[in-house]
């Protein structure tokens, strides 16, 4: 039970880790989808 201090150190810095990456792939996400939008725009104007 000495090492139950490095195992929670570990465990946060797992959580800490993935939330670091789903909070990143939600922002490219949603630059993704901004993209998306303007190239539809751009792909209507030409079709009108």
């Amino acid at each position: 039970m000495e090492n139950l201090g490095y195992l929670f150190a570990a465990f946060a810095a797992i959580w800490v880790l993935l939330f670091y990456y789903v909070q990143r792939m939600n922002s490219k996400q949603k630059q993704m989808m901004k993209d998306l939008e303007a190239l539809r725009q751009i792909v209507e104007e030409k079709k009108g």
